[in-house]
């Protein structure tokens, strides 16, 4: 695969190292620009890796060798997601290669020896390991496949998601939900095969996966559901059929940590790498993935359903009647504690509702009654399968049931299999929550007419909750010695603190490691703890002071100081939406609120809850975000430069923004560079104490605690900076942003910011006491970087309107090319110019590696060797030293980082002609000259290698009648570079015989010549696999050449040069 098809994909993350680019390689095989040996695993990465992208990589390898698990706090804009990538499919590599090696032999009995018998359990008798990638949102996953694009990695992958995300079929969308109607439409087309299935399913999912996985680029949902359209397959059984080849597979936490989604979706973990990021959140989704919700209504109809099917029964008898049994015990333990006439009626009641709360271990014997015990749920769950499997497969339409009656099943007995998994120990984890309410508006269904159950009045809506209080019931399933994961990972920008996940996931982390942030911490973050104001009132958002007014205006006379010194864009964070609702109303009733605006130009959005008093009608987070984005876009377009402040008298000199610990914005939004200069927290976020859910919590671990759980108030202090991290990490997205983070509560001291994380500590606990002095040197942090901005051009300087508008936005343009991925960055030809010199290595750690006889492009980048780890299974080694020989790139690699790719997307038929025109809505602008990134509209000269000559015109005489330019072929051409070319594209467009050899003459692009503009419309070659656009002379008349657009490695040189015809140049 060439280069191009490696190159940055243009869905890349807020991870994404825009200001290091790799070494281009025109080996189809290679493209990184490191290379280590780690643990006995090749690790190559793109780039010239961070000092904490080595220490990321260094931890996951070192977990996935050992079959361990790991703790990887890496901040936000540090390559965390490219690190873990690389090296996870490094260890992948090695491991596939060690388990081909691993045999097994029989000794002279005929018996297996006990210890080869567990090490080939282990590796997976043989098969290649797999990894899965594992993060809370689709669009996270979405982002990651981008990053994949960029390595020289190219594993088998799958992405797995909902039937929301992946159906195709229009008629079961239209119904709302897909769920339910494609099972039906999977009843109808299994018991009949009369037409009425679904037409996208069987055959058309199994062509579609084939198709899928020999597609040469990583493709995520929006490709497949793309595919699946054009190929008339469904993706969501694609999928499925993919992930049981794919060496990399990429879906949602619960999709791991659900036992459900697990079976549902035919998960198989043994043996896997595990990685779960963004897991700062991992306790909570593994205690809703033991935990359930179930409503009795549907409990009994199931049962209902299920005496049907064991009556018309022909098989499976037994299995029937076990299930049937378990569930009807279960039911009338149900009914009997919800019924008012039972004698073990046992809600009390509650305010609006009827209710009661019982521990897990005062239900063993009434579950034994049921027939259920730690050893028979086993049998019970085993029985579910066996029916449910007959079930889909029986085309009996007398016999079927419907899929959500197993469903219903599965969610009564799992919440049981965990309760009883371990007796009395795993019983005292839950609490069972009945909650008993009264709707008139129910309608009475016929089969609950016809039912012979005992049941409730319609009116009476009855729920059964499962809590789990220990997330180790699920967690521990995912690396149990029988069918458990080899390694689990978890990583975030926001772990800490780290010592709860030990205790709470009941799994040890022997690996834990905290990386430094990339960016200078003492030049480019400003840190500061805030406990009184401007008046020096005692700020303290406390539950018992938050109410003072006092306390209110306080706040409000700190935000106007603080936003007239802050530049454009600036988020505020508080606890709870109930406290942000009355700090807001109190700022406009005493007009603090205008006099904030006023004093510092920005205006004021609110991120909208439950009761959003912001604005007359109800606003949507988009609509705020959007008029937010484009408040800071107008300030940063009146100032000077991105980095210095709108002027005085700017119509408009940013914003801020309102929002809240927990929700959206705190956690899955990026506001990078303009868009959030100054984070500012007020309070600490502690879970509302009177919450049912987290008041079990926290008494479970109070409780607990004396068998080694966290304290009730540590756990309590623990989610709430988990919270509080969140929301500060939305300052600082990659290394050359800036930004200040202010913790307003007079609560912070030295003991609690240790739960900060590592990379901020130390900005914290440097800051004034006073807010006047705090605000000055506020104000001297934005002074100083907007006079001196970064040396670097850095492409995140612009704001998101001013890259969508720069000549080098990134465009796509469609192309006869079957391979989406055909992008263009050619200037990464200039890494290969750079020096090579071999300098004597003084650091010891370089004394003993081996170093190669002879160079290759894979091992250098500038005069940066690669040296290889000699240790087999440690990496304790200097992470300084291992990166002191990691000198400053070329100038022209610097200037590279502003260069983005031509994506290239995939035509819906592979077989159209090469030549097809399409249009484009920008050409990349490469090579000679760069747009710079600042607002100064200045060219940047890039040095190019090339040799650039011939640039001087001819005299005036030679001019064209119609323009009054010179004409192209007056252009002294003579020591210009020369190339001949062929390619049927060249033969079509120049209207010669097949085969015929082009010579061109490679001239600048120059003004001031006899020329049209170059065509909009660009032309894809695909024998040369160039994209060229047609130069005409100035009436359009007369092809005079083609101009290079975008190109492999092998033309680089080519780039944004003019390919003159050999008649239309002077020799």
């Amino acid at each position: 695969m060439s280069h191009l098809e490696r190159a940055h994909d243009a869905r890349a993350t807020a991870d994404t190292d825009d200001g290091r680019r790799a070494s281009s390689d025109p080996s189809p095989s290679t493209q990184s620009a490191w290379k280590r040996t780690i643990a006995s695993c090749e690790v190559r990465f793109p780039l010239t890796p961070y000092k904490s992208q080595v220490q990321v990589m260094s931890a996951v390898v070192r977990a996935a060798r050992r079959g361990t698990c790991a703790l990887v706090e890496s901040p936000t804009g540090s390559g965390k997601t490219l690190a873990l990538l690389c090296a996870a499919l490094a260890w992948s590599e090695s491991e596939s290669e060690r388990r081909e090696d691993v045999g097994v032999d029989d000794d002279e009995d005929g018996e297996e020896d006990e210890a080869r018998k567990r090490e080939t359990k282990r590796i997976g008798n043989g098969k290649p390991p797999k990894i899965y990638y594992a993060t809370r949102t689709h669009a996270q996953i979405a982002q990651i496949v981008g990053e994949l694009s960029r390595t020289a990695y190219k594993p088998h992958t799958v992405v797995l998601a909902s039937r929301e995300h992946y159906c195709v079929n229009k008629s079961a969308r239209k119904g709302g939900d897909v769920n339910a109607e494609c099972r039906r439409l999977m009843d109808a087309g299994a018991a009949g095969g009369d037409g009425k299935g679904c037409f996208y399913s069987g055959q058309g999912a199994s062509k579609l996966a084939s198709l899928a996985k020999n597609h040469p680029d990583a493709l995520d949902i929006e490709d497949l559901v793309k595919m699946g359209t054009s190929k008339k397959g469904c993706p969501y059984f694609a999928s499925k059929i993919m992930a049981e080849s794919a060496e990399l597979i990429f879906c949602p936490y619960n999709y791991l940590l659900d036992p459900r989604t697990r079976s549902a979706m035919d998960i198989d973990i043994e043996g896997s790498l595990i990685i779960f990021d963004e897991a700062h959140n991992i306790e909570d989704t593994a205690r809703e993935a033991a935990s359930e919700e179930i409503i009795l209504d549907d409990v009994a109809n199931a049962i209902d359903r299920l005496s049907e099917m064991r009556r018309r029964a022909t098989a499976n008898v037994s299995e029937c009647e076990l299930v049937l049994r378990s569930m009807k015990g279960v039911y009338d333990w149900f009914i009997g504690f919800c019924d008012e006439k039972s004698p073990s009626y046992g809600l009390k009641q509650a305010q609006e509702a009827l209710s009661a709360m019982v521990r897990g271990e005062q239900i063993l014997q009434t579950l034994a009654e049921a027939g259920l015990t730690e050893e028979s749920v086993l049998e019970v769950m085993r029985a579910l399968g066996v029916i449910t499997k007959y079930n889909q497969e029986n085309k009996d339409p007398k016999e079927r049931v419907a899929g959500s009656v197993f469903n219903t099943c599965e969610k009564v007995l799992n919440p049981i299999k965990f309760l009883l998994s371990r007796g009395e120990v795993t019983a005292r984890d839950y609490k069972i929550v009945f909650t008993k309410t009264r709707e008139s508006d129910r309608v009475v269904s016929t089969q609950r007419v016809n039912s012979e159950l005992n049941r409730l009045p319609v009116e009476e809506l009855v729920k059964i909750n499962f809590w789990a209080l220990n997330p180790a019931l699920a967690f521990r399933e995912l690396v149990s010695e029988n069918g458990g994961a080899r390694s689990v990972v978890l990583t975030s920008g926001t772990l800490a603190p780290l010592n709860s996940f030990a205790s709470e996931l009941g799994v040890p982390f022997p690996i834990r490691m905290e990386a430094p942030h990339c960016v200078d911490m003492d030049r480019q973050v400003w840190g500061g703890i805030v406990a009184a104001g401007p008046s020096n009132i005692a700020l303290n958002a406390g539950y018992k002071s938050r109410g003072d007014t006092s306390f209110q205006d306080e706040l409000g006379a700190c935000l106007r100081d603080v936003a007239k010194v802050t530049p454009h864009g600036l988020l505020m964070f508080f606890p709870s939406y109930s406290l942000l609702e009355t700090i807001v109303r109190r700022w406009r009733e005493t007009g603090l609120l205008r006099a904030i605006e006023q004093a510092s130009g920005k205006k004021i959005f609110q991120e909208p809850g439950k009761s959003c008093s912001y604005g007359k009608k109800p606003v949507t987070l988009e609509t705020v975000l959007e008029k937010y984005y484009s408040a800071v876009a107008t300030s940063v377009k009146a100032a000077k430069h991105p980095y210095a402040p709108a002027p005085a008298n700017a119509k408009c000199r940013g914003a801020i923004l309102f929002a809240v610990c927990r929700g959206k914005i705190s956690e899955g939004i990026d506001f990078a560079d303009a868009n959030a200069r100054a984070v500012i927290c007020v309070g600490i976020p502690y879970p509302n104490i009177k919450d049912a859910l987290v008041a079990a919590k926290r008494s479970y671990n109070e409780e607990g605690a004396h068998r080694g759980l966290l304290s009730g108030s540590k756990w309590y202090d623990q989610q709430a900076f988990r919270a509080l991290n969140q929301a500060v990490g939305r300052c600082l997205r990659h290394r050359h942003d800036h930004g200040a983070i202010m913790l307003v509560d007079s609560r912070f001291n030295n003991s609690n910011i240790q739960a900060l994380p590592k990379w901020l500590r130390p900005a914290m606990q440097k800051s004034a006491s006073r807010f006047g002095d705090q605000v000055k040197s506020l104000e001297n942090f934005f002074v100083s970087h907007a006079e001196n901005p970064p040396s670097d051009d850095a492409p995140a300087s612009k704001t998101g309107d001013q890259r969508k508008n720069s000549k080098r936005a990134r465009v796509s343009i469609v192309a006869t090319s079957p391979r989406k991925a055909m992008r263009n960055t050619p200037i990464t030809s200039f890494f290969q110019k750079a020096s090579t010199s071999n300098a004597t290595h003084s650091d010891p750690l370089m004394r003993d590696i081996e170093q190669p006889s002879k160079k290759t492009k894979d091992d250098q980048i500038g005069d940066y060797e690669a040296p290889v780890f000699t240790d087999d299974d440690e990496l304790d080694v200097d992470i300084d030293a291992l990166m002191a020989d990691n000198h400053e790139l070329s100038p022209e690699a610097n200037v590279a980082q502003v260069l983005d790719g031509v994506e290239w997307e995939d035509w819906e038929d592979d077989d159209d002609l090469m030549a097809q025109a399409v249009q484009a809505t920008q050409t990349a602008h490469t090579m000679s000259k760069v747009e710079s990134t600042t607002p100064t509209e200045q060219v940047l000269d890039v040095v190019s290698p090339l040799k650039q000559r011939a640039k001087k015109v001819c005299g005036d005489d030679s001019v064209c009648a119609k323009c009054g330019n010179t004409r192209y072929s007056q252009i002294d051409t003579e020591n210009d570079d020369r190339i001949a070319l062929q390619s049927q594209y060249l033969d079509c467009v120049l209207q010669t015989k097949a085969n015929d050899i082009h010579e061109f003459a490679v001239v600048e692009m120059r003004g001031g010549c006899c020329a049209s503009p170059p065509s909009e419309t660009v032309e894809f070659d695909r024998d040369l696999r160039v994209a060229f656009s047609r130069v005409n002379s100035c009436d359009g008349d007369r092809l005079i050449g083609l101009r290079v657009e975008a190109t492999n490695a092998m033309y680089a040189h080519l780039c944004d040069r003019v390919l003159l015809r050999q008649h239309d140049a002077r020799a």
